[in-house]
């Protein structure tokens, strides 16, 4: 693979193309996660980025002493620019919450020590975001968010409160304390804000534990036909399909690159669909 750079195409017989390229999936630690584009065609494009050093080390370490591949609370996983992508948040915002040029008042954790535009987020800190998100679209003020997150971590104890399955119960009487209503207008109808809550954070799963932490967690824009999910234990966090395990990246990249949605779909195992629900949501983005 390293010296896959010395060659302007490699060739690569058909039969081989669908394992390939599931398992050509590396992590850029600036933009998005790349992958090298596999197609029917059977080539494989010459530039493919190793995973970063830290990556690397820690994958060595894990299987020597037979621990999980990533910790959810101290390995830097994503960028803040990438959090703001697959959480649709403006990318101030989330520079704000994790306490840019004010660390003491962040509200999302990161990994400090971090060159600036590299990846310093992990996975337990993008659920943090991901709860925050639902409370600025509860219409809350910065300062109501704020005092709302503080209560929680004081409340339950662990600076890690916003990504605790008790979030979903004790969390919510909490929130709702912070607002002047427990109406919210959503569109064009009123509605209990402990509802809107519940829909947020359905979309997160939790370890089994009483007071457990999110394992993983859906992005919303993709439709229930084609849930993609972000587990930080496949593709080191970066948005897969939740019933294939393949990298949207992957999916997105092959059909931009000018394949059709069945020749997508016949490459990475799913249906025409899934593929055209995720190009869908890939277009609308762009």
């Amino acid at each position: 693979m390293r010296g896959a750079s010395r060659a302007a195409e490699t060739k690569v017989p058909r039969s081989t193309t669908r394992r390939a390229g599931r398992l050509l999936a590396s992590r850029d630690p600036v933009t998005w996660p790349t992958f090298a584009k596999v197609s029917s065609r059977g080539t494989v494009p010459a530039r493919v980025q190793i995973r970063p050093y830290w990556v690397r080390q820690r994958r060595n370490k894990n299987r020597r002493e037979g621990t999980s591949m990533v910790d959810r609370f101290t390995d830097p996983l994503f960028t803040p620019t990438e959090v703001a992508q697959y959480l649709r948040i403006p990318q101030p915002t989330v520079y704000n919450w994790l306490g840019e040029g004010d660390t003491e008042h962040a509200l999302v954790h990161k990994v400090a020590g971090q060159t600036r535009g590299h990846a310093s987020v992990p996975f337990i800190a993008l659920v943090e975001a991901y709860v925050l998100r639902a409370l600025r679209e509860l219409q809350l003020k910065k300062s109501q968010i704020r005092a709302a997150a503080e209560d929680v971590r004081r409340e339950f104890n662990t600076p890690y409160a916003l990504a605790s399955k008790r979030i979903a119960t004790d969390g919510i009487d909490i929130f709702i304390h912070h607002v002047d209503d427990d109406l919210v207008r959503a569109g064009d109808q009123q509605r209990p804000m402990r509802e809107i809550i519940d829909e947020h954070l359905r979309y997160i799963s939790w370890d089994a534990s009483k007071d457990g932490f999110a394992t993983q967690l859906r992005l919303r824009q993709f439709p229930d036909i084609a849930p993609v999910i972000i587990d930080p234990r496949f593709g080191w966090g970066a948005p897969i399909v939740e019933r294939t395990k393949v990298p949207v990246r992957a999916v997105i990249d092959l059909f931009s690159a000018g394949e059709s949605i069945d020749t997508v779909a016949d490459e990475y195992g799913l249906t025409h669909d899934e593929v055209e629900a995720i190009c869908q949501v890939a277009l609308r983005a762009a």
